[in-house]
């Protein structure tokens, strides 16, 4: 075999060693960026429409979330968030559009106190897809139905308006650290039970209060009842 030959096939080795070591070094990064996005990785792929385009993406904000020093909530701190979010959630039986806007203010103001830059709302959704992926489309339907832009086009009624916060409270929980299994207090009167209560022949009785655990947790609409007949 000539010397040309030897020399050809030790290049074409080369580049084919040179191919798989490329290729299984996007499998690894690939691999990393849907672990850590979850969701949130195929959301991005089909909203780009190209996939390395998506990934180049994600990996910039995976970088600018790392860059930042993230640190927990004291005890104090998180004892403060939780009954400022029990004080919304009573707050909604009476002004349910101003319950949905502290919400979002709360959680801003849990993220901004933990480390996260929250000037800008795409950016603090795009930092959260780095590290609760899981909860970002809860967030998303929440500001949807907060402005009146959900896809069923109820947004900004009141039963939206509880859907808001109830999509806000799954993320505010992970934000502060709080167990969702453990009963809320009976003050959480936000949930996804119907509001309204009344029908064409006035005021009837409402509905059962939703159980979480081993405490029943009222709805709004409990708010009324026996001092409004």
């Amino acid at each position: 075999m000539s010397a040309v030959i030897w020399i050809l096939v030790v290049v074409v080795v080369a580049f084919i060693a040179a191919a798989a070591a490329v290729a299984a070094t996007n499998a690894r990064h690939r691999k990393k960026l849907q672990e850590r996005f979850g969701p949130e990785y195929d959301r991005a792929v089909e909203q780009s429409g190209d996939r390395r385009a998506a990934e180049h993406h994600l990996s910039d904000v995976a970088d600018k979330r790392d860059a930042l020093t993230i640190r927990d909530l004291s005890a104090d701190e998180r004892t403060a968030f939780t009954e400022r979010w029990t004080a919304v959630q009573s707050e909604f039986v009476d002004e349910p559009a101003r319950a949905a806007r502290h919400s979002e203010e709360l959680i801003a103001e849990v993220m901004q106190t933990r480390g996260y830059p929250t000037s800008d709302d795409d950016e603090r959704t795009e930092l959260l897809t780095a590290d609760h992926p899981e909860v970002v489309a809860s967030y998303r339907e929440a500001q949807a139905l907060r402005s009146g832009d959900s896809a069923d086009g109820q947004g900004g009624d009141t039963e939206a308006l509880r859907g808001a916060v109830v999509r806000y409270r799954t993320l505010f929980e992970q934000l502060v650290g709080v167990d969702s299994a453990k009963p809320e207090a009976p003050s959480a009167v936000v949930d996804d039970a119907p509001a309204t209560v009344g029908g064409p022949d006035g005021p009837v009785d409402p509905p059962e209060p939703t159980v979480r655990g081993e405490e029943a947790v009222p709805v709004a609409a409990a708010h009324h009842g026996a001092d409004d007949r």
